[in-house]
């Protein structure tokens, strides 16, 4: 009788360590995939600062992210907005005031899930930009 009790307990303790290791795994991916998803996410919202700064031009492209990780690829997407155009005076022609620019980071790398996370805005084109103008006095 205590040879069985004793299998019946070894039995429970393999089926809970194979458990437990399963629960592990899962718990490894999520992690890393969330680390990934925030990583994608601060890479985009670094891309929309750049196109807002104008260091990337208001245009549609993309390319490598280049960061010490591979497998990092962005685009960026320009969609004028026709109802905010303006008439430039000094060239005499029409300029779209309002772009919708969406940023997409992409993380694919072989044996590894694929991310995207996209994020998308309304910018003013940088042409329109005004610089503010002095007062003439301290």
């Amino acid at each position: 009788m205590s040879l069985l009790e004793v299998l019946a307990a070894l039995a429970i303790f393999v089926f809970s360590a194979y458990a437990l290791t399963q629960m592990v795994d899962n718990a490894s991916h999520a992690a890393m995939k969330a680390r990934r998803l925030a990583k994608a996410q601060l890479l985009a919202e670094t891309k929309m600062d750049e196109v807002i700064s104008g260091a990337i031009p208001l245009s549609t492209g993309g390319g490598n992210i280049d960061e010490e990780a591979t497998g990092w690829s962005y685009s960026v997407t320009v969609t004028p907005e026709q109802w905010s155009a303006v008439q430039d005076a000094s060239t005499n022609t029409s300029i779209t005031g309002l772009n919708t620019v969406i940023v997409t980071v992409d993380y694919s790398l072989s044996g590894a899930e694929p991310i995207e996370y996209s994020i998308s805005r309304l910018i003013l084109d940088p042409r329109l930009r005004q610089p503010a103008s002095s007062t003439g006095g301290p």
